[in-house]
């Protein structure tokens, strides 16, 4: 229950940061390359994986700073983007808040359907063990 808080507040946090990105008011131009929604929701639930484990490792007295940056270059690297497309993209499909909206409800379904099937083989594991 906590988890799926957090979750939510730093989904939310990530939407309220990304509208705010946009200062001057005039909606954002379509980008270079425009990566589909479907795109977009996997890099975000990689993302938030990613952070996932950074904060653990912070958690337990681990300096992440050179790890976050190596880290975030493989997952760019992965889907074969930039830094600077990602941001593009999230600038772009924030311009419409229904879509982002959307977008990161599947990123929090999708967290919350990987914390359920990890919770499921620990209890299933837990059972063998006894």
């Amino acid at each position: 229950m906590v988890r799926k808080f957090l979750v939510t507040l730093f989904v939310g946090s990530l939407f309220f940061l990304i509208t705010a990105c946009n200062k001057d008011g005039v909606g954002s131009s379509e980008p270079v390359i425009v990566l589909t929604e479907e795109q977009l929701i996997s890099i975000m639930t990689d993302a938030q994986l990613l952070e996932a484990g950074l904060n653990h490792r912070r958690n337990i007295g681990q300096s992440t700073t050179e790890l976050k940056s190596l880290w975030y270059d493989e997952l760019f690297k992965h889907y074969e983007i930039t830094n600077g497309i990602f941001e593009d993209n999230l600038n772009y499909y924030a311009d419409d808040p229904a879509k982002m909206e959307s977008i990161l409800e599947e990123v929090l379904a999708r967290l919350s359907r990987m914390q359920s099937e990890v919770s499921a083989e620990k209890d299933s594991t837990t059972i063998v063990n006894e």
